[in-house]
This record gives C-alpha cells, structure tokens and sequence, in this order.
C-alpha cells in the first residue's frame, strides 16, 4: 500500500463516527458480543441507569435480546476445600457479586453515549476503558 494509500486510510479513520469505529473494531477482533464482569458498584449502577433508559430520544435501545444483550446479576466464587468454623468443605463461597454483560455490536455504541450523558467518574471511567479495550481512542 502505497503511503498516500494509508494517509487516506487514516484519514478516513479519524473522520469515521465513533459507532461505526466501534462496530468495526468488533468486528476487526471477531467480537460478536462485548462481554464484561463488573464487580465495582458505582459501575454496575452506571450500566443499569444506563440500560434502564429504554428506547432513548434517538430512538435507540441497548438492551435488545433478540440482538443477544444480556445483563445478568451473578457472582465470583470458589469452593471450600476442607472444613473450617465458618464453612464446610463442598461450600459455595461468595467472593463477590457480579453484573454479567454480553453486549451487541448494535447496541455497544449507544450504551458507550449513555454512560457518555450520565453524571459520574464511574461511568466515564468505564466507557473509557471499554473503548480502550477495543483499541480506540477519542
């Protein structure tokens, strides 16, 4: 590819809609569903206000099951090998409680604009990492 070539391909990058560059990112890395595991709380609140908002003024929804969005309380846990005072072996021991997410490449971009119009560093935080995860920077 001839430089001209790539400047143009750069260019076209940078002018490119952030859906469309996340759409592609996803589909660059064969990513189907984003998946992530939130144990942080004002995290997991951000993405249920977020979710929580239906079909938004632009008309767009991010929690469409027929796309495959899941959002899913779970939990991180192990199990007890030997008994002690507190547990039996065998037991189920709750590390943490979870939010599991498994987000569309459709709805993706307009979660990342939510968290982008909520008030607080957490959502911020996490839209920033998502987006760093799938190697784009604003």
């Amino acid at each position: 590819m001839s430089e001209s070539s790539r400047q143009q391909l750069a260019d076209d990058v940078v002018s490119e809609d952030l859906p469309s560059r996340i759409q592609r990112a996803m589909a660059v890395e064969g990513i189907v569903h984003y998946s992530m595991s939130l144990t942080d709380d004002e995290e997991i609140q951000a993405i249920i206000e977020a979710v929580n908002v239906g079909i938004d003024a632009h008309l767009t929804a991010c929690n469409c099951p027929q796309r495959g969005d899941s959002y899913q309380h779970g939990d991180r846990s192990i199990t007890a090998t030997q008994d002690t005072n507190y547990w039996k072996a065998g037991d189920k021991l709750c590390l943490a409680k979870t939010l599991e997410c498994n987000v569309s490449a459709e709805s993706l971009p307009v979660l990342l604009r939510r968290l982008d119009e909520l008030e607080g560093e957490a959502a911020w935080s996490l839209r920033g990492a998502i987006l760093s995860t799938l190697g784009i920077e604003e």
